[in-house]
């Protein structure tokens, strides 16, 4: 079982997914080191966004999880979570408030807590 598949058995019943966004975090659950992503971790799914400095390697070395090039962030994430239904969505207790305050804004639908 991969890290991201434990992890998904550990999301608390009130969430759809898990955004990790801090580098350490991204590295423990994919085993892929980069300065710059997004991780989504849904009970059935994992997803790792990567811009395109990092595309082609994490193709090769991310454990677990299907690699989306990205240009915007929360381009991606606007999308992923709206085609995956998501509702609620539980997001890494160090994002800043102004990052959590821009997702809420691009996302109104989705309720966001810390993880």
């Amino acid at each position: 079982m991969t890290r991201c598949e434990e992890f998904s058995l550990t999301l608390p019943s009130v969430v759809d997914c898990a955004i990790i966004e801090s580098e350490v975090n991204r590295r423990y659950f994919t085993e892929f080191l980069s300065s710059d992503g997004i991780l989504v971790v849904t009970r059935q799914y994992a997803v790792l966004g990567v811009d395109g400095r990092y595309i082609e390697a994490a193709r090769e070395k991310a454990v677990g999880v299907d690699v989306i090039l990205v240009d915007s962030y929360t381009d991606f994430l606007c999308e992923l979570l709206s085609k995956l239904g998501v509702k609620a969505a539980a997001i890494e207790g160090g994002t800043s408030v102004a990052r959590l305050k821009a997702l809420s804004m691009a996302m109104p639908g989705i309720q966001f807590d810390s993880l």
